[in-house]
Order: C-alpha cells, then sequence, then structure tokens
C-alpha cells in the first residue's frame, strides 16, 4: 500500500514531487479552483445563499475607483484580499477608503506575492505573474470585503470544521475561536462551544457551504469555514462566513493531538523568540524541560512546525514557529501562556 499524502495546495509540480517519492494524494483538485475567494464569493450571491460581509469581486482599476465611492462611508474601512492566499497573509486592511489608500493596498499585495514567488524560487517569475502596470494577474480579480465591525458588533472570530461524505451528508469535527492581529494575521486558534441557537446558524450556514464545495468543486472530505458572530444594531446575533478552506485546516493536527493524548483543552498558537530555532535542543531550551517533557495535569506545549528552511548545503533557521499548548481546562492554557511569556516568548510578531 503506498504511502498517502494530504496536501494543502496542489499543482502539477506538487504532484510531480509526490509521484517521484512513491506517494498518493487525498486531494486531487487545483487549489485555485478549492480554495478561490472571489468564486467562493461569486456563488454566495447567486446560487448557494450562505450570508457573507458586504463586499465585491474586482477585474480592473475602473473597478477599484468605483468600490472607492462605494465604500467610502463605511466607518471601519475594508479588506483587500488577493483570492488564493491563506492564513492572512494576502490581505490589506484599508481604514480609510479612497482610490489612493486602496492602490496602496493592492500595490502592497502584489509585492507580497512577488516576494513569496521569489524566496520560493518557483519557476514563474513574479514581475511576469503579475506585471506591474496589472491590475492583477490574468485570470485573478481581488476581493474587496467590508470591515465585519461595520455590520454590528463582532461576538467572535471563528471557524467550523467539517467533513462532507460522498452522500452528501455533513458531519461537524468542531467550533474554535480564532487568534489574529488588528492586521488580520492569523495567529492561533482554542476550542469554542456555542450555544444552541449559536450552533444551530453556524450549521444553516455550513450546510450551504458544503453544498457549493461538493456541487461546485466537487470537494468531499475535510475542510473548515471561517466566520464572524455579529450582533447587529437592532440586537439580532447572526453568522457571516468569511471564506472556505476545502483541505485539512490549522485546526486539524491539534484536534487529532488533543484527542489522541486526552487534553481537554487546548491552544495552537504561533510563537516568538529572539533565538533561532535550528533542532529539537533549542525548542527544549526556550520552552522549557518541564513544559516541553511535561503532562496534561501540569502543562504541556507540544511543536507543530518551525520555519526552518533545509537545504542539501544550508540551513536557514527561524526563531518564529508553532505550538500546541496542551492543559485541563481553558484557564490552565492561559496559565501556560503566561509562563511561556515569562520565557521571552512573544505570540504575535513585532
Amino acid at each position: 500500500r503506498p504511502l498517502v499524502s494530504s496536501i494543502a495546495f496542489t499543482c502539477e509540480r506538487v504532484w510531480q514531487q509526490e509521484k517521484s517519492l512513491g506517494l498518493k494524494s487525498l486531494d486531487r483538485l487545483s487549489s485555485f479552483q478549492t480554495n478561490n475567494k472571489a468564486l467562493f464569493r461569486q456563488a454566495a450571491s447567486y446560487e448557494y445563499g450562505y450570508r457573507m460581509l458586504p463586499g465585491e469581486c474586482l477585474g480592473s482599476w475602473e473597478d477599484l475607483d468605483r468600490a472607492a465611492q462605494a465604500y467610502a462611508d463605511l466607518e471601519y474601512g475594508v479588506w483587500l484580499k488577493f483570492p488564493t492566499g491563506s492564513g492572512g497573509d494576502l490581505v490589506y486592511h484599508v481604514n480609510r477608503v479612497s482610490s489612493e489608500f486602496l492602490y496602496e493596498g493592492v500595490n502592497r499585495i502584489r509585492d507580497n506575492v512577488v516576494s513569496a514567488l521569489s524566496q520560493g524560487k518557483f519557476d514563474t517569475d513574479g514581475n511576469t505573474f503579475w506585471p506591474k502596470k496589472e491590475f492583477c494577474p490574468e485570470d485573478f480579480s481581488l476581493v474587496v470585503e467590508s470591515d465585519a465591525r461595520n455590520c454590528g458588533e463582532v461576538l467572535i472570530n471563528g471557524s467550523t470544521q467539517f467533513l462532507t461524505g460522498k452522500n452528501r451528508k455533513v458531519l461537524v469535527v468542531g467550533h474554535f475561536e480564532q487568534i489574529t492581529t488588528e492586521q488580520g494575521e492569523y495567529l492561533g486558534n482554542r476550542p469554542l462551544n456555542p450555544t444552541d441557537t449559536v450552533e444551530e446558524s453556524l450549521l444553516e450556514q455550513v450546510r450551504r457551504v458544503a453544498e457549493y464545495s461538493y456541487c461546485t468543486n466537487q470537494y468531499y472530505g475535510i475542510q473548515g469555514v471561517d466566520w464572524f458572530l455579529i450582533r447587529d444594531k437592532a440586537g439580532k446575533i447572526e453568522p457571516y462566513v468569511v471564506e472556505l478552506n476545502s483541505r485539512p485546516t490549522a485546526n486539524t493536527p491539534p484536534v487529532i493531538i488533543a484527542a489522541k493524548l486526552g487534553a481537554k483543552h487546548w491552544i495552537n498558537t504561533n510563537v516568538y523568540t529572539d533565538r533561532q530555532i535550528i533542532d529539537i535542543g533549542d525548542y527544549l531550551d526556550v520552552v522549557g524541560r518541564d513544559l516541553a517533557l511535561g503532562n496534561i495535569e501540569d502543562g504541556l506545549v507540544v511543536p507543530q512546525s518551525f520555519r526552518t528552511l533545509v537545504t542539501r548545503r544550508k540551513v536557514f533557521p527561524s526563531p518564529d514557529f508553532k505550538v500546541l499548548i496542551l492543559g485541563t481546562s481553558s484557564d490552565h492554557c492561559n496559565q501556560i501562556m503566561e509562563k511561556l511569556g515569562e520565557r521571552s516568548i512573544r505570540f504575535a510578531p513585532e
């Protein structure tokens, strides 16, 4: 039996690498289709009816100027999003909406895309993929979306992970509260237990999203939807869908690890230090052996991923990594975070 891999973002090059390693992929669909924010937004408006924040897709500088006028009065501004970005790395918040500031946002996103293509040593050159004078790459569009606070009081920034089968039935794995920076960068998440009323509303939106994912993309399996729970001026509480991730998400490893270790609560979070992490010994020194080699009752911090890059000739270490904090309760996990903070570990980039 071949080893099976689950790839977050697929493309022809990744498939060829899988094949050379003797791997079989669980996901053979193009991420351009399954995780495209623009396509997802378009489908909501005319067919599947899941509730999204006000916004639209932009395909030209003229569209951008029109959006500048349409959203100029929004108190909390808008978000510009590249349609296939992930983890909040290709979004830009525009506090005061005008053509000038929206133009700045497009250029900032373009710079990030070009830089990522360059640093990742992809076959496609960034400037060829997205020429400087072009509004967006060919066959792409950008998304402009109202800040959630314009719709009312944001009660929770959350996500729901779920499974769909070939029979189109939906099984919810769990609901989670997102941890983000003010700039929208994803930092981590923790389990959430919504009230019965809120959960019922979430399930309605999740089922609509699952129908889109299955019917439009022929995708079934594990996936997640991000959402905001908002109380409007009339006092009505409703979830607003933000995006779909048709793949294993950042919640997937924590759910599995916590279940295997019997943890009642956990926090999945990025951490930042001033020390480069080259090997597990560095990790033990930074986190502390009491937590790194501890137990659930006293507190346990499990490494999930490091951003260290390794080539055949050189190691490029990073002080940034991701951990899973495991404890007996939410308060206990918060106490473990405080201990890590006392050891010069930060939970947001400087």
